[in-house]
C-alpha cells in the first residue's frame, strides 16, 4: 500500500480467487480490437485455453458487445518429454532451443522446422 493508505491495511485482505485475472485477460479484446470492431480473425493458444482464455474471451464479449471476439479459433498441442509427459519449466523437463541447436546433434534445422 502507499504510505498514506498504510493505515488502513487492517481493512483489507489479500485476493486468493483467480476470477479477477480470467476477466482481465478475457476482456483484453476490448483494448487490443479497437480498430477491427472489436473481433480478431484468429485466436491462437494451447489446447489448455478452452477453459481459459478463449472461454473468458468470448463470455465478457458476448455480455458486452453480443457478439465473439474471434472469428476462429487455433489450438496448439505440447510437446512432450521421453515419457509423454507435457514439457513445463515448472516440471523442469524442457530443452532449451540453445541445447537444441549448439549441444546436440540436431542444429538450427530442427529448430526453424519447429518453429
Amino acid at each position: 500500500l502507499p504510505s498514506s493508505m498504510k493505515h488502513l491495511a487492517e481493512y483489507y485482505r489479500k485476493g486468493t480467487d483467480t476470477m479477477d485475472v480470467w476477466f482481465d485477460s478475457g476482456s483484453s479484446w476490448a483494448s487490443v480490437l479497437d480498430d477491427t470492431e472489436g473481433v480478431a480473425d484468429i485466436y491462437l493458444e494451447g489446447s489448455d485455453q478452452y477453459r481459459g482464455w478463449f472461454q473468458s474471451s468470448l463470455l465478457t464479449s458476448l455480455a458486452a458487445q453480443g457478439k465473439s471476439p474471434y472469428k476462429q479459433l487455433v489450438s496448439h498441442g505440447f510437446v512432450l518429454d521421453m515419457r509423454g509427459t507435457k514439457m513445463s519449466k515448472s516440471l523442469g523437463n524442457v530443452i532449451t532451443p540453445y541445447d537444441i541447436i549448439h549441444q546436440r546433434k540436431y542444429g538450427a534445422d530442427v529448430m526453424r522446422l519447429w518453429v
